[in-house]
């Protein structure tokens, strides 16, 4: 008579452990504040073939404080949120450019042919 095998032991499934979720970053006092203070935008706006003094540019944060150039430079923005809008209007003879840095917005840039005025605004993201 044939001895009869014995079949193997059936291996156990082996569970593999969940992954283990990082523990929540504490917010301090100091970065809240930060946060809700905003930041500095810079507003750039850049004339082409323009005389200097000969264009007209106003960028405003929130509708408030205007500032003004009269050629290609720089403005700045303190406090500047999400959710905040920059305001800019320009006319120019030659061409022009807008950007601004600092912040992230939408549209990211604005330009126009020689002659057509700008009159928009960028939205802090």
């Amino acid at each position: 008579m044939a001895k009869k095998k014995k079949a193997a032991p059936k291996k156990a499934a082996v569970k593999k452990a969940a992954p283990k979720k990082a523990a929540p970053v504490p917010v301090t006092r100091a970065a809240f504040a930060a946060a809700d203070e905003g930041t500095t935008a810079t507003v750039h706006a850049k004339f082409d073939n323009a005389n200097a003094g000969v264009s007209d540019f106003t960028a405003t944060h929130n509708n408030q404080n205007p500032k003004k150039l009269s050629e290609t430079g720089d403005v700045s923005f303190d406090g500047v949120k999400h959710g905040d809008t920059i305001e800019v209007s320009s006319d120019s003879p030659g061409d022009s450019t807008v950007t601004v840095s600092g912040v992230n917005t939408n549209p990211t840039r604005m330009t126009a042919k020689p002659g057509v005025h700008i009159s928009d605004f960028f939205l802090v993201l």
